[in-house]
């Protein structure tokens, strides 16, 4: 027997020389759970290769776990083949689909299928799939676009750098990092006018700005992106907490500047610093 728990007819399953035989209520509703629960069980266990599994990796940036299961639920629902499970890497959510068929090719088409769906109502938080890293998508649009890029940092310690230079013919596009820690670094590497260190501060709107059109020029490239921020656990007073950071990207035409409020230990702040500089720059490119 079959069982039926969303109805009241039951299914069974008979085996006539070597074959197995379903017999099924015909609501499709009772007979897509009935085949989920049990038909499709018995038959992994009567051949491994029947039924086929494929996965894919959506990697998200900017949302928690919570409200991307709150952002997906409904497109999750929608399929019974399809599975979602979440996997947390700080700062960054990778959301892994599962989808099952009775081949390889019908496998791929729902996995596939979910993966588009869910991406869409996510939007441009997805960065990337599967195997892609926020840099390399960074470094692939940067070469794309035949464009170079010079990092002045100063909270983050040269962390975007490497994480720029961690990917295979970044040289492409990467062409200078500089870690511009002092206010006298950030004067005489950066050109920062040393008024704007006295008024504003190091870790302000102005400072940023001028690190980011100073790397762009010290580096002679297309983009230049300038961070300033309190890394912590010490530094930070009332009107600038811990946590304070400002990214800056420029091109030949305009200078951008962010404020971010950041949450964490000194790991974790300079961690989630170059990741929202890095996000930055693709974003740039998304034109959002």
């Amino acid at each position: 027997l079959i069982k039926n728990p969303v109805g009241t007819a039951c299914g069974f399953a008979v085996r006539e020389k070597g074959k197995l035989l379903f017999f099924l209520p015909g609501v499709p509703k009772e007979l897509t759970r009935m085949t989920d629960d049990s038909v499709t069980p018995i038959l992994q266990r009567e051949n491994r290769e029947l039924v086929k599994f494929k996965t894919a990796t959506l990697k998200v940036f900017g949302l928690s776990e919570s409200k991307i299961a709150d952002l997906i639920r409904d497109v999750v629902e929608r399929s019974d083949s399809v599975k979602v499970s979440y996997l947390p890497n700080y700062p960054e959510n990778y959301i892994r689909i599962t989808a099952r068929g009775f081949n390889d090719q019908e496998a791929l088409k729902i996995v596939s299928k979910a993966a588009d769906g869910i991406a869409k109502r996510l939007g441009d938080y997805v960065f990337g799939r599967d195997n892609q890293t926020l840099e390399g998508v960074v470094g692939d649009l940067l070469r794309s676009n035949n464009n170079t890029i010079t990092v002045a940092e100063s909270c983050t310690g040269g962390l975007v750098s490497q994480r720029l230079t961690n990917i295979p013919g970044s040289s492409d596009y990467m062409k200078r990092g500089i870690v511009a820690y002092s206010n006298e670094a950030k004067v005489d590497l950066l050109h920062v006018p040393a008024h704007l260190i006295d008024r504003f501060g190091a870790v302000s709107t102005e400072v940023a700005e001028k690190m980011a059109e100073g790397a762009r020029e010290f580096g002679k490239t297309d983009l230049g992106v300038g961070i300033t921020g309190i890394a912590g656990p010490g530094g930070g007073t009332p009107e600038k907490p811990v946590g304070l950071v400002f990214i800056s990207l420029a091109d030949e035409k305009e200078t951008v500047v962010k404020k971010y409020n950041l949450r964490g230990d000194r790991t974790q702040i300079r961690l989630v610093t170059s990741e929202t500089a890095l996000d930055l720059v693709r974003r740039y490119y998304l034109n959002v």
